[in-house]
């Protein structure tokens, strides 16, 4: 990978997700996403519409100053790999020409790196979060399954198969809006504390996530 001294002045090819810039818009999701993790950072004066502008280059400037980051208002790898919650990147960006990107095939992220699922008992649920980054709705009728190694603390790990679902009922997930890929029966687990490492098809990124989970006695 290459590194810089930051993050808008050196390029790198092998990061998972586009370089942001000032300016940049585009038909795909990418942007909102990124809106909607800087307001989930507390930013609250960032309107999620898509637009990389003036408020959302101020966020994402205070938030690289609040978490030891290169202070550049570009998001690349560093400043992606920390709003996502991953492991720590040096500064570089995806070599491509500013405003140039566009995601033009089905293409989704789990929100984090880590700690993306949500344990729903009453619905007897796992719920991994997921967004739709592509240029077009994503109907999960559609959609391949995935799958999530769940390791206990004690014991052999055995995989769960996970179904996508709309966050709507049968409407389409719209573009830069979450969506879900689930787990069932997950109360007839014994109870314990768990590792849950999610994977999603190739076809939508084969984005993978580690996150962990709590079943109480029965």
């Amino acid at each position: 990978m290459g590194t810089s001294l930051h993050d808008g002045a050196m390029t790198t090819t092998d990061t998972q997700e586009p370089t942001l810039r000032q300016g940049d818009e585009g038909t795909d999701g990418w942007v909102e996403y990124l809106q909607g993790l800087l307001v989930i950072e507390g930013h609250k004066t960032v309107t999620i519409n898509g637009s990389f502008d003036d408020a959302t280059l101020d966020a994402v400037r205070s938030y690289q100053l609040h978490n030891g980051l290169i202070v550049d208002g570009v998001v690349g790898n560093q400043t992606w790999a920390a709003l996502r919650r991953g492991d720590a990147q040096m500064a570089g960006t995806d070599g491509r020409d500013a405003g140039t990107y566009v995601e033009d095939t089905r293409e989704a992220r789990l929100v984090w790196d880590a700690e993306v699922v949500m344990h729903d008992v009453a619905a007897d649920e796992l719920k991994f979060v997921a967004i739709n980054l592509g240029s077009a709705e994503l109907d999960a009728s559609t959609l391949p399954n995935a799958w999530c190694r769940i390791t206990p603390s004690e014991g052999a790990a055995f995989e769960m198969e996970l179904a996508p679902r709309n966050e709507f009922g049968s409407t389409p997930t719209e573009i830069g809006k979450l969506f879900f890929y689930v787990a069932s029966n997950v109360n007839a687990i014994p109870a314990g504390r768990y590792k849950a490492e999610a994977r999603l098809p190739d076809e939508l990124s084969g984005d993978h996530s580690e996150s962990h989970f709590e079943i109480a006695a029965h």
